[in-house]
């Protein structure tokens, strides 16, 4: 079984898990934003599209502590994303519990804080994801 494998059964298991704790898969929308564009102020090349890409995610919190261990009493929303997709990265966004056809101009999006892959051998299993408060 190779690390591709893997992922896909992560994927599997996170919609499983979010069934079972949830209202039912909890399927994210990450919006990454277009590359290229114009090059200078003279540059008539229009600005990018962002894409947007569908993941299967478990959401849950993490809280926060100091240096010393101790609890801060601030508490932090962490999804945990499938990676047979594309890639979270920090400064990204992504709007939890809505799926790509639903996104419309008024669709909450969220900052991206922090990504922690799940790699042993350099293969992403999954990421975790921190969202900005």
């Amino acid at each position: 079984m190779n690390g591709a494998d893997i992922a896909a059964e992560i994927t599997s298991a996170l919609g499983e898990a979010s069934v079972a704790t949830g209202d039912g898969p909890l399927i994210c929308t990450l919006r990454k934003p277009g590359t290229g564009g114009p090059t200078s102020p003279h540059d008539t090349t229009p600005e990018p599209a962002d894409t947007l890409h569908e993941m299967n995610g478990l959401s849950g919190s993490r809280q926060l502590r100091d240096a010393s261990g101790t609890l801060i009493g601030k508490t932090i929303g962490t999804l945990t994303l499938s990676a047979t997709g594309v890639e979270p990265k920090q400064g990204e966004q992504i709007a939890v519990g809505v799926a790509m056809a639903d996104v419309t101009n008024d669709t909450l999006f969220q900052t991206i804080a922090e990504v922690r892959p799940l790699a042993p051998g350099g293969v992403a299993l999954s990421y975790d994801v921190d969202m900005e408060t």
